[in-house]
């Protein structure tokens, strides 16, 4: 759903169609996951599978008029490097790629964010949190955000409130198949609102 929306309000702030955009889209995903290779996660065979069937009815159908293509090229989404028409023809640009975040960088950020060690209240004893593969949680976690730039800004705003707040007692691993970032934002966004509340309120008083 949160993919969904961001599509449509690109479209109409960029005033393209839902054609152009998926072309765009599936060249995205098309480029991303030819620099990852072959990946050791459950879904990746069957997503390269069903993007290569893709690519092939894309090439085969012409969904994309040349119109279409010629625009996002003026407009500057997309270089054209040759005349083949083939998705390989195409780079896209950083008027299309600036909503993303490249995969390294976020599986970076996630790590240096996220809590090494949660200390018990009890014991005082230490439990490691990144007890996981780097590379692995990396791309899982870009994958649940769908490499948006905006989600992941978000995530690392849930990280810093968890953390203050202690909310975060669980491995990486189980925090990014979870999503657990979605508990603790409806929580940082709840206290967020109540807090406005009370300055606006106390600003009413005073008036």
């Amino acid at each position: 759903m949160r993919r969904k929306i961001r599509e449509i309000e690109f479209c109409v702030d960029n005033r393209i169609l839902q054609t152009q955009y998926n072309f765009l889209y599936i060249l995205y995903i098309h480029s991303n996951y030819k620099k990852l290779g072959n990946r050791v996660i459950e879904d990746i065979k069957y997503l390269q599978d069903v993007l290569a069937k893709y690519k092939a009815w894309i090439e085969a159908n012409r969904i994309i008029s040349g119109d279409e293509l010629d625009r996002l090229v003026e407009d500057g989404y997309v270089e054209k490097l040759n005349h083949e028409g083939k998705l390989s023809s195409y780079n896209l640009t950083d008027k299309f790629l600036s909503q993303f975040i490249d995969y390294r960088m976020a599986a970076n950020e996630l790590w240096e964010a996220y809590p090494g060690f949660h200390k018990a209240d009890d014991s005082g004893k230490l439990f490691p949190l990144k007890s996981a593969d780097k590379d692995e949680i990396g791309f899982l976690y870009w994958e649940r955000i769908e490499g948006e730039l905006t989600e992941h800004n978000e995530v690392m705003k849930d990280i810093v409130y968890g953390v203050a707040q202690g909310l975060i007692k669980q491995k990486i691993s189980s925090f990014v198949k979870g999503e657990v970032w979605g508990d603790i934002r409806k929580l940082r966004k709840t206290k967020g609102r109540a807090a406005n509340a009370k300055i606006s309120s106390k600003t009413d008083n005073n008036l």
